[in-house]
């Protein structure tokens, strides 16, 4: 089995993601982000919980999500090792699709991110 096709036999599927007629950094988000965040959801709250555990985190949903996009934005080691955890499970296609939209991409990846994890912390 290629590496394309064992990626994505991995990957959950999330019901309800449409597939009608989005832009495509919209439809990558939906086709290969979610699921991948998904299955490495439990990987991101450890990590997030050994990096950040000395952190007074604000405890108000709100804030909370506000502190979480922030630091996610600040600590560029933290920001990086949680895109190449995203990145990693790419197929070549979509490697290609994220280099040629870097920047949004991982703006949306730590977006989604730091909602998962903020949503997740307690």
């Amino acid at each position: 089995m290629e590496r394309t096709e064992q990626i994505l036999t991995i990957r959950p599927v999330i019901p309800g993601i449409s597939e009608g007629h989005t832009l495509p950094l919209e439809s990558f988000q939906n086709k290969t982000l979610r699921p991948i965040l998904k299955l490495q959801n439990s990987l991101f709250i450890s990590l997030s919980r050994s990096q950040l555990s000395e952190f007074d985190i604000p405890k108000v949903n709100i804030e909370r999500r506000k502190w979480f996009q922030q630091r996610f934005q600040r600590d560029l080691s933290l920001r990086n090792v949680l895109i190449g955890m995203v990145v990693g499970l790419f197929t070549e296609e979509e490697l290609h699709f994220y280099l040629s939209h870097k920047t949004e991409i991982s703006k949306r990846i730590i977006q989604m991110l730091s909602e998962r994890v903020s949503n997740q912390w307690y």
